[in-house]
């Protein structure tokens, strides 16, 4: 028989005193104490140790994730419920549907892929992605550094890119918010966005898109 909290719990964490002074034997030779130690054994059991086996599944996978860690796996995919950015269903099921299709997208963010199939759900078809390269060396006695050149021991700068965006219906600020959030979802670690435009006009109109998003854009 396999070894389980319920037959082993009380041998494997009290001494022979504890079985030896409760008087109150049953027909098993187990005391009140014992017999009470084996309840809470049997709840580990049954209760407990499923949860631990399948931990991952029970956390992480969305169609099994306990509904408690909902919240948590929505929250983690830029979803919160108090900032109300988007509208989800209240049922648990549909909430694991939308997170099902969610995950599948969240395994290429920060992919030019990412970024086509979410500006797609908004209508936007039109989409150039750009990437800028710069060159990198060491210090010249006739240019000394440059803005577009990193030198000696110090790191290799994010590179560079642009998204431009043709769409042909209408522009509302629920749009151009949607279009934020697009791009602050996928965000590449290594990369830094240069400008963002819709029909041509400029969305981020200062500021730094990597060191602070919210206050770098304006609607």
């Amino acid at each position: 028989m396999a070894k389980t909290y319920k037959n082993s719990l009380f041998e494997d964490y009290f001494t022979p005193y504890e079985k030896e002074v409760d008087t109150n034997k049953d027909g098993n030779d187990k005391g009140t104490y014992e017999r009470y130690i084996s309840v809470v054994g049997d709840l580990l059991d049954q209760d407990y140790v499923p949860l631990i086996d399948e931990a991952v599944q029970n956390l992480h996978d969305v169609d099994q994730c306990l509904e408690r860690y909902l919240a948590y796996k929505e929250a983690a995919v830029g979803y919160t419920h108090s900032e109300n950015l988007l509208i989800l269903y209240d049922t648990i099921p549909m909430r694991r549907a939308v997170l099902r299709h969610i995950m599948k997208i969240y395994r290429w963010k920060g992919t030019k892929k990412a970024l086509t199939i979410l500006f797609n759900m908004l209508g936007i078809t039109n989409i150039t992605i750009t990437e800028h390269f710069d060159d990198h060396g060491f210090d010249s006695a006739e240019t000394l550094d440059s803005d577009n050149r990193i030198f000696d021991s110090k790191c290799d700068q994010c590179t560079e890119y642009s998204i431009a965006l043709v769409y042909g219906g209408s522009v509302t600020n629920e749009l151009k918010q949607a279009i934020l959030n697009i791009v602050k979802f996928n965000e590449p670690v290594i990369c830094k966005l240069r400008s963002l435009t819709l029909n041509g006009n400029p969305i981020v109109v200062l500021g730094d898109f990597n060191d602070d998003f919210n206050d770098d854009f304006f609607i």
